[in-house]
């Protein structure tokens, strides 16, 4: 096998391996698509619910509160100028380089956010460490395992924040993420309480809007979902809260529909980090192929070099092949020619000879 033939065989064998890898990334970005749309449609599930329950509270407060919003009514802060904020602040899920630039944006924000009287409460090492750094008020330091369990960490900080507003030692607490939303270009944060006004619009087509993939369940579960999404809307919309026995009381359940809120609103945040790391590893992947195709291009230009030499090889074999037959012929003919002429000699020679023994 010459040289030639040898580069083609590897240029060959490469391509086809880019080629597979390709093909995987695009199924790994095919998979990464279907969760994101699973959990865009999750978030906007979420959205619904917490407007319909806010909603409630608005009627409640309105009804039996004098329009009293929070916790805030049984604490002793009352006026703006005593305005302090409780920031929960959490680390990245991923200790790489993309984290190290996002902690540095975190320092940044923390140092223009937290004025004198604000505290934090830091989920995790990092930020614990720029909280210290920036000399903040850590008020409770947990590790990141507890983000981690869903459960605990609802509780935790709708307690947190509970105990906070009702004895009036905040009036505000926010919720920062170690992490970019891409949306923005901002930190994924999100007000806990008091509660921000996100209305959200029940769209009719919701059982059938995707993202560029589609969902892998069935319509009829998905029109069976946006049906009790509807109706429970409705049933809050259209409810008689004066007419509604409360047990064992309207605060009771007001401070636990409060509480559900918090809850939802960190789920939400929740969410929104995963979908933001979704969308991170499908730009790592783009970038991936990308640099495949790159690469791809390069080889498939040295697999036509290759070939054009192959090409060029095969040339000259074949020219060499006709010029030595071409010297072969040649030579063949001169052979042919002086055993002719020899031939000829003989037969004169021979006649020759004939005519002088006749002539005796």
């Amino acid at each position: 096998m010459s040289i030639v033939q040898k580069n083609m065989k590897y240029l060959d064998q490469k391509k086809k391996n880019l080629e597979f890898f390709e093909s995987y990334l695009d199924i790994s970005k095919l998979r990464i698509l279907q969760i994101l749309n699973e959990e865009q449609r999750d978030l906007e599930i979420l959205k619904i619910i917490k407007q319909s329950n806010s909603q409630l509270l608005d009627t409640i407060n309105t009804n039996f509160f004098k329009g009293e919003k929070t916790f805030i009514e049984n604490g002793d802060v009352s006026n703006k100028n005593a305005k302090k904020e409780l920031y929960f602040l959490i680390d990245a899920k991923n200790e790489d380089e993309y984290s190290e630039i996002i902690y540095k944006k975190v320092e940044e924000s923390l140092k223009a956010r937290i004025r004198p009287g604000d505290s934090v409460v830091t989920i995790g090492e990092r930020v614990n460490l720029i909280a210290q750094k920036l000399e903040l008020n850590i008020i409770q330091h947990f590790p990141y395992s507890l983000y981690e369990n869903e459960g605990d960490f609802l509780n935790k900080v709708a307690t947190i924040i509970e105990v906070g507003f009702k004895n009036g030692i905040f009036t505000d607490s926010t919720l920062i993420i170690s992490q970019q939303n891409r949306d923005n270009n901002q930190l994924i944060m999100k007000k806990l309480a008091p509660f921000e006004n996100d209305k959200v619009e029940i769209d009719n087509e919701f059982a059938t809007k995707t993202t560029p993939i589609a969902i892998e369940t069935p319509e009829e579960d998905n029109t069976l979902k946006q049906d009790s999404i509807t109706d429970y809307s409705n049933f809050f919309k259209n409810l008689d809260i004066k007419k509604v026995s409360w047990i064992p009381n309207i605060s009771f359940f007001k401070f636990k529909l409060i509480k559900s809120i918090i809850k939802q609103n960190i789920v939400e945040l929740r969410i929104v980090e995963k979908i933001q790391r979704l969308k991170l590893e499908i730009q790592l992947l783009d970038e991936k192929k990308g640099k495949l195709h790159e690469e791809s291009i390069i080889v498939q230009q040295l697999i036509n070099r290759v070939r054009r030499e192959k090409e060029t090889e095969s040339t000259i074999v074949l020219y060499s092949a006709f010029k030595v037959r071409n010297s072969a012929g040649d030579i063949l003919d001169e052979s042919i020619r002086k055993k002719k002429k020899h031939d000829d000699i003989d037969i004169r020679f021979y006649k020759k000879r004939s005519t002088q023994k006749g002539g005796v």
